[in-house]
């Protein structure tokens, strides 16, 4: 019993969803089955989703876009701003449904490739969940939360690639037929890019000129410090870089350049990309861009040195692994010197310069810098800078921040002339807080005048991505020879339909993430894809601890109000971070499994990355499903061979023991679900013979009720019949004054 307790308690099935830092979940509007069923609404009550004049407001915007003038600095213009006053009072739809109010609205800018929202007021109250997404359903950001509420009130949100957003506000009324949240949209970007098409027009172009950082620096931690950073500003919008800085009190502090922000406030609209990396062994690869940090608080500004410091609303969290770099104040800094950086928006890359940096004044066209506080950088021996880079950091042999990239005239053919604003300048500048880093890099005044870099989570709460791959390994998909046709790890007439990396550590471990590459992936949205996580039990069995589905279903509108299902979903040479709505305890060896259901009709594809080169007695890692038994790549029933999946989970030691937990388990629920995952018929059983009657509720994952009973146990496991659709539900007990809630699996 407490093994199954365990596994109960760990059993999570959640959909992805971008962060900022956000807690997952699909909008209430698609209250959509994890195998792709919808569930319509009544005829009408949706209908204005499809009326765009009426439910779409229209960007009034300047849709031309004008590139800038060059004026030495490296910000990367990306879009243009203007003002909105968007509220549940004054647009879209509000009604009420299931217990909850729910508000709609939508914006709308004809050209755009991307539209960034700022929320000016953001407040709302516990329950209560916010939904971006465009009309596709394709990419959702959210569920935005009370956890997202700040000081400030403002929320920038990260901007999706579409010409049309929906917003949804969902909160429970408690009987009340007013908001108690507050939401105002106060800012919209009509933006001339894809913010990911950046980087994925030509993702390897850009190595010719400038290394990804895995290329050149794949072991060096202060790579994970760097950030980009996307900002609203009064009439547009850009890119620029940005480092997370060591210091006394560990906060989440990030160091830039202040010629991104013309208005200290602005700092507040900003959107922090964290590992915004491509993959260390293909650069081909489109890395992902999920783990983000929304607005922060300016706190050490002046323009005359081109000094920012900003701190973020909150910390990133352990599976962001964020590492704060050092700094050194040194008058004569040691060689070679690097920058960690992001030209044009592209993923994080390197420069490197064998010379010294000479102490220099600097002026660009109107902006005038009266200080000899700044490194030149006379000439990149690798790489160089561009529009985009503005703010990086200056790194010297001992990977500290020396300086933050102010602007210059290098380029690609001609990579000469970068300037640094010097850390030792900003350090001191003034003794007023607000122009200075020393109140805020060493508040208690130790004298201290360098530090090392280091990670912000140690020991058991460290997250390290892990592989099974290594630098010799090819990684590709593997396409079946001669009868059989598809792919080893993928779609193949063989009828396998999951694929799992076996891993073995050292210690018991928790998983908080899990990094998917996929090679092909032209797969219906119809065929939902799974990331599984497997515990080895007692017995020496795999059993399932977490089921996350990858991608949500794609929809679309019709202008009817209607929705149909979208056709292709593409996911060609793509890393996909799968963030785990809990953390999973795996202990010592687990198994990592992705699953989908086979095409039918149209031949769609979908292949994970393998190594291809390995023969005779290499290692193997790489399993497949057949007949519910786990079986190594060594005995696949063609083109066996030993091989590793490229699925790496991010994970750190755990606390206590299993054991434990399962203890604690008992004390704490009285009742388990069984079986779970169940083909429509479940039971409650209860655990303790002190419980004699309950009531529960049945509701789908948004938290319509769906069936409310009192029953009595008498000793007896009670039937209960789940819907047709396949799903997640929730079932809530109540009992002597007390609830619980369980999580149920409808296959």
């Amino acid at each position: 019993m407490k093994r199954l307790l365990y596994i109960l308690t760990f059993l999570t099935v959640t959909l992805t969803a971008h962060g900022q830092i956000s807690s997952g979940g699909i909008p209430y509007r698609f209250n959509a089955s994890e195998y792709g069923t919808v569930k319509r609404a009544p005829a009408g009550k949706f209908s204005c989703l499809g009326a765009y004049g009426s439910f779409f407001t229209t960007l009034d915007v300047d849709t031309v876009r004008r590139e800038p003038e060059n004026n030495g600095f490296k910000c990367l213009y990306v879009g243009n701003t203007c003002k909105l006053d968007l509220t549940p009072e004054n647009s879209g739809t509000v009604y009420s449904q299931d217990g909850n109010l729910i508000w709609r609205t939508g914006v709308t800018s004809a050209g755009a490739k991307s539209i960034g929202l700022v929320f000016t007021e953001f407040n709302i109250p516990k329950g209560a969940r916010l939904f971006i997404y465009n009309p596709s359903q394709s990419i959702i950001l959210g569920a935005f939360t009370a956890d997202n509420n700040n000081c400030s009130n403002i929320l920038p949100v990260q901007p999706l690639a579409a010409d049309s957003l929906v917003v949804e506000y969902v909160e429970p009324t408690d009987g009340g037929k007013e908001f108690k949240g507050r939401l105002r949209i106060g800012e919209a970007s009509h933006n001339f890019y894809d913010i990911g098409e950046l980087r994925r027009a030509n993702p390897g172009k850009g190595n010719i000129c400038t290394p990804h950082v895995n290329q050149w620096a794949y072991g060096n931690p202060v790579k994970d410090a760097s950030c980009a950073l996307y900002i609203t500003g009064t009439s547009g919008s850009w890119f620029g870089s940005g480092t997370l800085i060591n210091n006394t009190n560990h906060k989440p502090y990030v160091i830039s350049a202040a010629h991104l922000l013309d208005d200290v406030e602005w700092a507040k609209k900003t959107v922090f990309y964290f590992q915004y990396q491509t993959p260390a062994q293909d650069t081909l690869v489109i890395g992902s861009m999920e783990l983000t940090i929304a607005g922060a608080v300016t706190r050490a500004y002046k323009k005359d040195i081109d000094m920012l410091l900003m701190e973020l609303n909150q910390t990133p969290p352990q599976d962001y692994r964020p590492y704060m770099a050092g700094w050194d104040l040194t008058s004569s800094p040691s060689s070679p010197v690097c920058c960690i950086q992001h030209p044009n928006g592209d993923f994080t890359k390197i420069s490197t310069s064998y010379s010294t940096p000479q102490k220099s004044y600097i002026s660009f066209s109107r902006d005038v810098f009266p200080y000899e506080s700044f490194w030149r950088v006379s000439r990149w021996n690798k790489g160089t800078t561009q529009a985009g880079s503005s703010g990086s950091p200056l790194l010297d042999a001992n990977n500290r921040i020396i300086g933050t990239l102010t602007g210059g005239a290098s380029t690609c053919t001609s990579p000469i002339n970068d300037y640094f604003s010097q850390i030792s300048a900003q350090y001191n500048f003034n003794t007023a807080p607000s122009e200075s880093l020393k109140t805020w890099l060493d508040p208690a005044s130790t004298g201290i005048t360098q530090m090392d870099g280091e990670y912000l989570y140690k020991d058991h709460d460290a997250c390290t991505r892990l592989t099974n791959t290594s630098d010799g390994d090819i990684l590709d998909a593997y396409q079946l020879d001669g009868a059989y046709k598809g792919y080893q790890a993928g779609d193949n007439n063989l009828g396998f339909y999951e694929y799992g990396e076996r891993y073995t550590f050292d210690e018991d471990m928790t998983i908080g993430g899990v990094y998917v590459m996929t090679s092909k992936g032209m797969y219906r949205a119809e065929h939902p894809v799974y990331l599984n996580i497997y515990r080895k039990n007692d017995g020496g069995v795999f059993e399932k601890v977490s089921s996350t589905v990858v991608k949500p279903t794609d929809y679309m509108f019709t202008y009817s109000g209607e929705l149909k299902s979208s056709i292709f979903t593409n996911w060609t040479k793509r890393e996909i971070y799968v963030r785990l709505a809990e953390p999973v305890r795996v202990g010592e060896e687990c198994m990592i499994g992705v699953q989908f259901e086979q095409a039918t009709g149209t031949k769609d594809t979908l292949a994970l990355y393998q190594t291809v080169n390995r023969t005779g007695g290499s290692y193997n890692t790489a399993y497949y499903k057949n007949s519910n038994s786990w079986k190594p790549f060594t005995e696949y029933p063609t083109d066996a061979m030993p091989a590793s999946l490229w699925i790496e989970p991010v994970a750190h030691p755990s606390n206590g023991t299993p054991a434990a937990e399962a203890e604690a388990d008992v004390t704490k629920y009285k009742f388990s679900i069984f079986p779970n995952p169940s083909n429509g018929s479940t039971y409650l059983h209860a655990l303790s013979s002190s419980v004699n009657a309950v009531s529960f509720r049945l509701s789908d994952i948004s938290g319509r009720t769906l069936q409310s009973k009192t029953i009595k146990i008498d000793g007896e496991d009670t039937p209960i019949q789940l819907p047709e659709a396949k799903g997640v539900y929730l079932i809530t007990i109540f009992y002597g004054g007390e609830q619980e809630v369980h999580k149920i699996i409808r296959r």
